[in-house]
């Protein structure tokens, strides 16, 4: 990017994100909308947690014992471990290179600690694991 535009790093990742975020917002309007019954469809096999009172609506038409997703505050923490998680089988290897060994098993326990706290359990997911 330095032959293009002279300018320090930090501004040029400023003017890709800023072009980037003006590009999703044009294509979002100039689009069509996906269709009722796509979100519909979507909005039962995945709940998920936002602004979806419009569909809401329609699919509980439908369907009166469809019920929202209330675990926003477990999907966020899950979003944050899961951040940390992706983190630590990337450093461990790294740690092991450049031989910072008490580092690298800092990492690796990380890494499992996070690995079991994202392991889905049968009281959230019963049918997880199950054969078909």
């Amino acid at each position: 990017m330095k032959n293009f535009f002279p300018m320090p790093d930090l501004f040029t990742s400023l003017v890709i994100l800023t072009v980037s975020f003006a590009a999703l917002i044009l294509v979002c309007l100039w689009t069509k909308p996906e269709a009722d019954e796509v979100l519909k469809s979507f909005y039962r096999n995945v709940p998920p947690w936002g602004f979806w009172g419009p569909i809401d609506e329609k699919c509980r038409l439908e369907d009166p014992s469809l019920e929202k997703n209330r675990d926003f505050g477990r999907d966020v923490f899950n979003i944050l471990v899961g951040l940390i998680w992706q983190t630590s089988p990337v450093t461990t290897p790294i740690y092991l290179v450049i031989q910072h060994w008490r580092e690298m098993w800092v990492s690796l326990a990380v890494c499992a600690v996070t690995s079991l706290i994202l392991t889905p359990d049968k009281a959230h997911f019963p049918g997880f694991g199950a054969s078909s």
